[in-house]
């Protein structure tokens, strides 16, 4: 039997819609929910499960040819012969019933709580639970029979938390879920490499507002307001509030393109570049070996083939992504995205990496080589956390790693040496 027929038989909405549309042949959304006294959204969704079985023509629903087979399925699984009779028996259902048959389904939110007092309600009332274009989904400690009893699926969701104990019933159940670990953190299933459609909108477009991510763009005449030499220096100071920023390897030198002169500044002193702007476009070259401070409020900033002693980043919003060899690493995000390598290829000694995440997406690949040690010392009283590091003792030195996470999404992980995956 097709899956498709399978699912249909196999929910009692499901039948009903597909016997409405067998006696009838043809039948308005208005029509069938009227019919079967059920919410719009619940008929919606179940609708959804029914693609391949039914299809609109004009402002009316009718079956296909596979939905005409789930048709004959359903009526010889009840040992009818297709009679108005029968169909019409598989319609008598009390209000009562019909209520249980009504699924709740969370959707469009950033952070949903499935608790044992939620799930002991919908058992009671009979009916399903679904969980749609979330965030995060965070499943507390509850009796895994009377889950398996009320949820149906969750589905396109960034990052799935659940105790061990709930494994088997939450795993069957995600589709296009990023990632599902217990409330530690600990991967548990990676089920899809990338991000959920309704999550990769919410980066492009409620998140980062960057044009070159696919959001509504903002045309600017930008024209050329700087573009000279500078002198080498040992610090970079970038302050940046929408616009794109990219600093390279290279000989010392500074192009930027405005809109107005007045958004872009400029200073040196005491072995320090300065850089301030707001919606431009900047490209910095400089010798690797350059320690730096990079502030961001929206934009797009990309930081690549640097190896600073000490680094800072701040994001309170925007995209960045980095690729350094630091020596001490701070980084802090509050809203945006930031994506990297840190690659730790020369330690004859210690580097440190301290994240604070409040909000946002962080998503950090370390590149450590084997002879090197590895420490990570996490503080999470909120948001959430995707670690597959590993401590390990050293001979070459170490890497210590502190995480505080107390919003958003971090994800911390060790990179094969060289490379960083693509997500999203």
């Amino acid at each position: 039997m097709d899956d498709r027929i399978f699912e249909a038989v196999s929910h009692p909405v499901r039948r009903q819609v597909i016997l409405l549309l067998g006696e009838r042949k043809e039948m308005t959304f208005s029509e069938i929910m009227n019919e079967l006294s059920i919410e719009s959204p619940a008929l919606a969704f179940h609708m959804r499960k029914l693609e391949g079985l039914i299809e609109k023509v004009k402002d009316s629903y009718r079956l296909t040819d596979l939905g005409r087979r789930a048709y004959g399925v359903i009526l010889s699984l009840k040992g009818v012969s297709g009679s108005t009779e029968a169909t019409q028996k598989e319609e008598s259902v009390e209000p009562l019933e019909r209520k249980e048959m009504t699924p709740l389904i969370l959707r469009d939110r950033m952070m949903v709580e499935v608790t044992q007092d939620l799930v002991d309600e919908l058992f009671k009332e009979g009916r399903k639970l679904v969980v749609t274009d979330c965030v995060f989904v965070d499943f507390k400690e509850m009796d895994p029979g009377k889950l398996k009893e009320v949820l149906e699926e969750v589905k396109d969701v960034v990052t799935v938390t659940c105790p061990e104990s709930l494994r088997v019933v939450v795993e069957p159940r995600c589709r296009d879920v990023l990632n599902v670990s217990d409330p530690m953190g600990k991967n548990l299933t990676f089920p899809m490499l990338g991000v959920p459609s309704f999550v990769d909108k919410v980066l492009r477009f409620a998140l980062l507002g960057s044009p070159l991510l696919g959001s509504p763009k903002v045309e600017k005449s930008l024209r050329e307001v700087y573009n000279t030499d500078i002198p080498q220096v040992g610090k970079l100071t970038l302050e940046m509030e929408g616009g794109t920023l990219e600093v390279r390897e290279g000989a010392p030198h500074v192009r930027a393109s405005c809109e107005d002169p007045d958004d872009f500044e400029i200073s040196t002193s005491n072995d320090e570049l300065a850089l301030s702007f707001e919606g431009c476009n900047v490209l910095v070259t400089h010798p690797a070996d350059v320690d730096f401070d990079l502030e961001m409020e929206g934009g797009v900033a990309e930081l690549m083939g640097l190896s600073p002693r000490r680094a800072n980043v701040e994001m309170d919003g925007g995209v960045g992504r980095i690729d350094l060899v630091p020596g001490e690493m701070r980084i802090a995000v509050s809203g945006g995205q930031l994506t990297g390598l840190l690659r730790f290829t020369d330690i004859r000694g210690n580097s440190k990496v301290y994240m604070d995440l409040e909000g946002g997406v962080a998503s950090l690949a370390l590149d450590v080589p084997e002879q090197v040690g590895i420490v990570v010392s996490v503080d999470r009283k909120g948001g959430m956390l995707y670690s597959t590091l590993k401590q390990r003792e050293g001979i070459g030195g170490k890497v210590e790693v502190e995480a505080k996470v107390r919003g958003g999404l971090l994800e911390l992980r060790e990179a094969e040496s060289g490379k960083i995956e693509s997500r999203g």
